[in-house]
């Protein structure tokens, strides 16, 4: 069993043992130190400003350190920075939190080796990582990636960032026109503001559009594409691989916080399936009734969720009750727009 460090509510200077270590700062700006062994550092929304320094440099040792994020913290909510060798890690919409690893970029740190939600999500670290802030003089990037994690922050303004190689991938488009075309272990991209294109080619990538018309391409793999609340008309294309290469994984679209299955409705047309989710959010998945390209699950915040086979059912009822009804049932707003097709779809949701 772990040994338990916790703070208070002030600002704690807690230094660990040479054990397995679970540390909760709390509330404050605290001061985070773990030794040897495999270490924990639990974080809430709310803990203000802590500083971590993972301090085993022990070759011998197959530890495994972590930062566990509480409740209401996703994989989309985060924001990373360098200041010198640290790495700043942000949370979005919100100027009261942070964590700063220090010596993170450099491995005087012996590293956190990933980052865990609680919904199970886990983002893999090394020590080494390559932080790179685009400016406007450089805002096309085409490097290669080693084995390490690689963040990319772009400018406001247009970024052409195309990467390939055998690390992790964290891209953050910033505001803007971006174009984006990405390979590796895993690659998280954040489109930002702005009209951007994705693509995400030999990774399990997670990719979120942000606000403005995006265009979002995944791999064979399985993919994540996130949505919250204000992204606006975003287009999902799952796989462009060739005929020859069989699809690998399972996709997932995942809506944020504040979305709930009163605010989704479905419309089946030629190009693919329409979601809309919002006054003025939709996407279209295209060529959603090709096996392929098809996302398999689409999930809310509370974990409630639909598969692909429940969504085409719920497509075949709607038209059903249409046409039995008598009813002018040409867009995803008919279906908005009435209360008993969107009866259907809410009672298809699992609880």
């Amino acid at each position: 069993m772990d040994n338990l460090w916790e703070g208070t509510t002030e600002n704690d200077v807690i230094t660990a043992g040479k054990t397995d270590d679970t540390i909760i700062g709390g509330a404050g700006n605290d001061k985070l130190t773990g030794g040897s062994g495999s270490d924990t550092y639990i974080f809430n929304i709310g803990d203000g400003h802590d500083t971590i320094i993972e301090a085993s440099i022990d070759p011998t040792c197959s530890c495994v350190d972590k930062i566990q994020l509480g409740a209401g913290i996703g994989i989309e909510d985060l924001r990373y920075s360098a200041d010198g060798d640290d790495l700043i890690i942000n949370f979005r919409g919100n100027d009261s939190d942070s964590i700063r690893i220090v010596g993170a970029k450099t491995g005087e740190s012996a590293g956190i080796e990933s980052i865990c939600f609680t919904d199970g999500t886990e983002l893999e670290f090394t020590t080494a990582l390559s932080i790179v802030e685009l400016t406007k003089e450089t805002g096309n990037y085409l490097p290669s990636v080693t084995t390490n994690t690689q963040i990319i922050n772009g400018h406001d303004g247009m970024d052409t960032i195309m990467l390939t190689g055998a690390g992790s991938v964290i891209v953050d488009g910033g505001a803007g026109m971006d174009r984006m075309i990405l390979s590796g272990k895993n690659v998280i991209a954040y489109g930002g503001a702005g009209m951007d294109f994705i693509q995400s080619t030999i990774s399990q990538a997670t990719l979120i559009g942000g606000t403005g018309r995006d265009t979002l391409i995944g791999s064979h793999l399985g993919d994540t594409y996130i949505f919250n609340k204000g992204d606006g008309i975003d287009y999902v294309r799952d796989s462009l691989t060739p005929p020859c290469i069989v699809n690998e994984g399972s996709d997932t679209i995942k809506f944020g916080k504040g979305i709930t299955k009163e605010d989704i409705s479905f419309f089946m047309q030629k190009e693919g399936l329409i979601i809309s989710y919002g006054e003025n959010d939709k996407i279209t998945v295209i060529e959603q009734h090709v096996s392929k390209h098809a996302i398999e699950t689409v999930q809310l915040a509370s974990g409630s969720s639909l598969s692909s086979a429940e969504i085409n059912q719920i497509v075949a009822d709607l038209s059903n009750y249409a046409s039995d009804h008598g009813l002018d049932f040409t867009s995803v707003e008919d279906v908005k727009n009435n209360q008993e097709l969107m009866n259907i779809v809410t009672a298809a949701w699992d609880n």
